[in-house]
């Protein structure tokens, strides 16, 4: 696995995973009319592409025979993508609708290739699809999984059973480094977590600010200095980390065993979904804050043409209709209650993001220890 450049251009470029399907949604999204709920919808499509990376991460057990591990880095078929829009996509208040409310306004409707791809996740990862649509506001442990998922079984047939993928990382590196290793990720992941939270205080405050609540500035500010000094605790906290990690690497490199080489083939499979997912999530975030000032010019033509959308479908009274108008009055609901958070979300979402590309830039160099076993 490459080392990671955390910028999206640079991911990009690279030809990381992801990128395909990244620089598709980019050529699509230059060719839209200025349209907020778009983007809000990238917005939100990046904050799910982020909770499959997090319970791929930490909540889903992995084997050397987790067939999940094989799906999530395969192409998506023909009858594949039939399956997931029959399944997901036609049963999403704004996938099933799009299409009417585009040619209204006049636009070609365009299916998101990175939707494809996130429902497809889904498809693999979950007994049933968890609410996507039900955005986490300032919950953090909502931002960061879905709070109703249930992860499908995983057995082992053959080798140990791990818990999450991080369970598997200490199993790939020596016995005497194994401790030391667990307890600076634990502080590690302590520290992101009461920054995660400082920033969502933040975010909270910095709203109320902006619509000229009185009484605000003062814990504004020093939420913002609190924030900081979380940061710099974390940054130390991080060099520990990167510390304790490269004496695995070293301690690896003198006593490797080669029996071990199928895990770590699975675990650089996740890792590679994982930055996969980031790479997607960066490039959502990118192209709705780009599109978003543009667009806001444009709000009220566009809730006038979904107002007009919505008339026709209610004198609809056959069953199709009433679940049109349905989905459309889902559609009106969401893109007020998610526009006053998109730019938080954007924010904390991507301090996440470079921590996942963080873990997987540092548990790459201990993978590929083992994937250099096959090389000699």
């Amino acid at each position: 696995m490459k080392k990671l450049l955390l910028t999206a251009p640079a991911l990009l470029f690279l030809g990381c995973g992801g990128a395909v399907e990244s620089i598709s949604e980019a050529v699509v999204a230059s060719a839209e009319k200025p349209n907020v709920e778009k983007q809000l919808n990238r917005i939100s499509l990046g904050i799910n592409i982020l909770r499959t990376n997090s319970d791929m991460l930490y909540n889903t057990p992995i084997s050397v025979d987790a067939e999940w591990v094989d799906k999530i880095s395969g192409d998506i078929s023909n009858s594949q993508e039939n399956m997931l829009k029959e399944k997901y996509l036609y049963e999403d208040p704004y996938y099933a609708t799009v299409q009417i409310t585009d040619a209204m306004a006049g636009s070609l409707p365009v299916l998101s290739p990175l939707a494809l791809s996130f429902y497809n996740r889904v498809d693999i990862l979950y007994e049933e699809a968890p609410d996507m649509n039900q955005l986490p506001g300032f919950d953090m442990e909502k931002y960061k999984e879905f709070p109703d998922a249930k992860i499908k079984k995983v057995e082992a047939v053959e080798g140990n059973l791990y818990l999450n993928l991080e369970d598997a990382i200490v199993a790939l590196i020596p016995e005497q480094n194994q401790d030391k290793s667990a307890d600076a990720r634990s502080e590690w992941q302590s520290a992101v977590q009461d920054i995660t939270l400082k920033k969502r205080q933040v975010a909270e405050l910095e709203l109320e600010v902006e619509t000229g609540e009185e009484g605000y500035r003062e814990q504004f500010e020093i939420a913002k200095k609190e924030l900081a000094e979380l940061e710099r605790v974390a940054e130390e906290k991080e060099a520990i980390l990167n510390q304790e990690l490269q004496k695995a690497v070293n301690s690896l490199k003198g006593d490797i065993d080669p029996a071990k080489l199928p895990l770590a083939k699975k675990v650089n499979a996740v890792l590679e979904a994982v930055e996969a997912g980031a790479v997607q999530t960066t490039t959502l975030f990118a192209i709705a804050l780009q599109k978003l000032p543009d667009s806001l010019k444009h709000l009220a033509e566009e809730q006038t043409s979904l107002d007009k959308v919505k008339m026709i479908y209610a004198m609809d009274v056959s069953k199709e209709g009433r679940k049109t108008y349905e989905f459309l009055n889902q559609r009106s609901s969401r893109l007020v209650s998610n526009a006053q958070y998109a730019i938080p979300y954007v924010t904390i979402g991507s301090y996440l993001i470079g921590k996942q590309l963080y873990l997987v830039s540092s548990y790459s160099d201990i993978v590929e220890v083992y994937l250099e076993l096959e090389e000699k």
